[in-house]
């Protein structure tokens, strides 16, 4: 996927700020940057022929407030919960120890995942781990497009579906 030029110009109008969400209906895209140590939450929903998707932005220390703007969002839509196909990802740092004798990080994740499953249905939430320190990584986007159920980042890109 290549970045819409409308992005490459700043295009304001579907960006999703620091510490907020958003969902866009239909085809287009949503898109965040900045994200360096911030998790990034996705969730692509297709059914009764529309395409859903929501993208929010968050830094760790407001992990209770993404979790209520998902709720939030998914209030709002409730068609994303029974639509035929859905998918997730959680973007967060490779800073986060998923494999930690403790558990914290992998427990704050897993409740993270719980959360999406249980306001928006079942359905297979991936977990990406981003590089902190990455070279040469520009704005630090991530991008929904909602046409193909992709999503993009400096870093990788892949399907929600």
């Amino acid at each position: 996927m290549t970045i819409p030029d409308d992005i490459l110009k700043m295009d304001f109008t579907r960006a999703v700020k620091m510490e907020d969400g958003r969902h866009l209906e239909g085809d287009g895209y949503l898109w965040t940057y900045g994200v360096g140590g911030c998790w990034a939450t996705m969730i692509y929903a297709q059914g009764s022929g529309k395409n859903h998707g929501i993208l929010t932005h968050y830094s760790p220390p407001h992990f209770h407030v993404n979790r209520y703007k998902l709720r939030q969002l998914g209030r709002e839509h409730p068609e994303m919960k029974s639509a035929q196909r859905k998918g997730a990802v959680i973007l967060l740092d490779d800073m986060y120890d998923l494999a930690d004798e403790l558990g914290y990080h992998a427990t704050k994740v897993g409740v993270h995942e719980l959360a999406i499953k249980d306001m928006f249905g079942e359905m297979e939430v991936k977990v990406i781990q981003y590089p902190l320190f990455y070279p040469d990584d520009g704005m630090r986007e991530v991008i929904v497009d909602l046409e193909t159920g992709r999503w993009h980042s400096w870093f990788a890109c892949g399907t929600l579906i």
